[in-house]
């Protein structure tokens, strides 16, 4: 007998862990009197990426270990790949890992991390979208 929970269970932590790292990005990209405009970018490619695999959980995909958002969508079902693609996700991969070094320092920019925000949650939105139309509570 396994102890490894249905794939029903798991992906509700997927989608647990996604919006907690939601709701750090929001936190460290509003925080006074210091945001972390970076941190937060790195928060919110998380939220992306472990909602897709939420998504791919749900539908007993099997998925490589990585953090490339691009990959993972490609799994994905066409129709949801399509409206993420048009949202441009590659745009987040720097912030998986890259971003919490200090190597490329254009991954610091106000600029880059606003953006990173607004694809983030334009991608979280689709998502949240998809979820609720495929697999409802």
């Amino acid at each position: 007998m396994s102890n490894i929970p249905p794939a029903q269970e798991i992906a509700q932590r997927w989608i647990s862990k996604a919006e907690a790292d939601w709701r750090a990005g929001e936190l460290l990209r509003q925080a006074k009197p210091r945001p972390e405009p970076a941190l937060a970018a790195f928060h919110h490619q998380q939220c992306v990426e472990k909602y897709l695999k939420a998504i791919l959980t749900f539908l007993s995909v099997d998925y490589p270990r990585t953090h490339d958002l691009s990959r993972l969508l490609q799994l994905c079902p066409p129709a949801l790949r399509r409206e993420m693609d048009s949202q441009n996700p590659e745009l987040l991969n720097p912030f998986a890992v890259e971003v919490r070094y200090p190597l490329d320092l254009t991954l610091d920019s106000a600029e880059a991390c606003a953006r990173a925000a607004t694809v983030a949650s334009s991608l979280r939105q689709i998502i949240l979208r998809w979820l609720a139309e495929n697999f409802p509570p």
